[in-house]
């Protein structure tokens, strides 16, 4: 292969790498992720927030959702592994993260109910017969997807929301 020949070639993957980008930017990237070959996952875990030693004052580290987009089989079920103090949120499909609305902007929780599909476990109050004082605490929330769709999950604590703490889960 000459110089100009590998020169096109790298011109060409360069091209289509960054048409790859701007398709999953334009909020497209769920349905870029349905072209793969293998079948989707019936079980996926999801890390929500990084952990405990990450709570530190205006450390935005702990406030992700990974992967941002999540893909799944209808019927499945994605484990929410929430690490702190954060509340799983989904909303039915057609909702973005644009369209959240808080219930009092200067509260700590977003509270948006429309078209709210799941909510999660308050993290501020204590679990049902338990003596630890808070839900801040790391664990599992499944959440079963039976429709297709491509569901927005939040945290519905709202300085971590706004930290960009949101994802997809794309069902089909």
């Amino acid at each position: 292969m000459n110089r100009r020949e590998l020169s096109s070639l790298l011109l060409l993957a360069a091209v289509g790498a960054g048409a790859r980008s701007a398709w999953a930017h334009e909020g497209h990237e769920g349905e870029a992720e349905s072209s793969a070959s293998e079948p989707l996952p019936v079980s996926v875990t999801v890390s929500f927030g990084a952990g405990l030693n990450t709570a530190q004052p205006g450390n935005r580290a702990n406030h992700h959702i990974l992967p941002r987009w999540i893909r799944l089989r209808r019927g499945g079920v994605v484990n929410f592994v929430v690490a702190g103090f954060h509340q799983v949120t989904v909303y039915n499909p057609g909702k973005k993260d644009e369209d959240i609305v808080p219930a009092d902007p200067s509260g700590l929780f977003v509270n948006d109910p429309n078209g709210r599909f799941y909510l999660g476990i308050a993290p501020a109050a204590p679990p049902e017969g338990s003596v630890n004082p808070s839900n801040a605490v790391n664990r599992v929330e499944s959440v079963s997807f039976p429709k297709s769709g491509t569901y927005l999950v939040i945290c519905n604590v709202l300085p971590h929301f706004r930290d960009g703490m949101y994802a997809y889960v794309w069902v089909r």
